[in-house]
């Protein structure tokens, strides 16, 4: 089931807790909720959105029509959630929004229930109660440009932004002198820095497969046609999903987490804090201190005499 979902929502573990009274006190509700094929994974899947970091509303919004398709389920006297399939939600979904139409062009309705409905759906496929079918990859002419691997290890060996990454240009690329340059971002200031050869390797092997009737004139492109620019925002979910993919379970994932982490890295290697303001594009080395505050090692580079009396 390949179902759009707007925000990530991580399975927890199987668990007793009660989790429906984090969001609802109704006697009603509750049984309403508790009862059915669906009924004795409720209190988990609750439980899990509230340690996912849901608020009160919105855990409340995706609960309310799986509550309501518990209850269809109820009517179809379903009790083997094995009987549960892409026909019978779709069932469900004529069903329950009817003659529904969205008053905006950015909302969907039948979308947005089943972006609730796969929250549910992937707890119980963590908790291996349910296990869908995973689709065949479809390999096309431009199945290359899924690999993100020279877009991570740009983000890795230089620690820069996600939206240096994305805004790097064919221009930035000093094949001769072995030089990358990254444009100044949020008030710092431009970076130019070795071509490390596994860094040259990877973008050679991207822009190997790179249309050259595109009229852009970025490294990376959209996976998406017509291949245009990326955002910032997408090279961060890019790094996003293949934490998730990689068992990485904890806040502060995205590529912001792999620019702290080559700060980090360079501190325990010793570099010295000004050439590690000047890599990541630092125009103030207070900026920097950020990365060593917890580096006391580091602190006593830039410490200052006691001044005397």
């Amino acid at each position: 089931m390949s179902w759009v979902m707007r925000k990530p929502f991580y399975p927890s573990a199987p668990s007793d807790e009660k989790g429906l009274e984090y969001f609802y006190i109704d006697r009603r509700a509750l049984a309403d909720f508790r009862r059915g094929p669906l009924g004795g994974y409720f209190d988990g899947f609750a439980a899990g959105l509230k340690h996912n970091g849901y608020a009160n509303k919105t855990a409340c919004i995706i609960l309310g029509p799986c509550c309501v398709f518990n209850a269809f389920l109820i009517e179809r006297g379903i009790k083997d959630l094995a009987a549960i399939s892409d026909a019978l939600v779709g069932e469900f979904l004529a069903a329950y929004l009817g003659e529904v139409r969205s008053t905006c062009s950015r909302y969907r309705p039948r979308d947005n229930c089943l972006a609730h409905l796969k929250h549910l759906f992937l707890y119980l496929e963590a908790i291996k109660v349910m296990a869908f079918p995973r689709p065949a990859p479809v390999i096309t002419k431009h199945s290359w440009l899924l690999d993100p691997y020279a877009i991570i290890l740009v983000l890795m060996a230089y620690g820069v932004r996600a939206v240096s990454a994305a805004h790097l240009s064919l221009e930035d690329l000093d094949w001769p002198q072995a030089k990358i340059r990254f444009r100044a971002q949020k008030g710092g200031k431009e970076v130019l820095v070795p071509l490390l050869d596994a860094v040259g390797e990877a973008i050679i092997q991207w822009l190997r497969h790179r249309d050259p009737r595109t009229p852009y004139r970025e490294v990376f492109l959209s996976t998406k046609a017509p291949h245009g620019s990326l955002s910032s925002m997408a090279v961060s979910n890019v790094v996003k999903h293949y934490m998730l993919k990689a068992g990485v379970h904890q806040p502060g994932r995205g590529a912001h987490s792999l620019r702290h982490s080559w700060a980090i890295r360079a501190l325990e290697h010793d570099q010295p804090i000004k050439a590690i303001a000047d890599v990541l594009g630092h125009r103030y080395i207070d900026t920097t201190y950020i990365y060593a505050k917890a580096d006391l090692k580091t602190l006593r580079q830039v410490a200052m005499p006691w001044p005397r009396r």
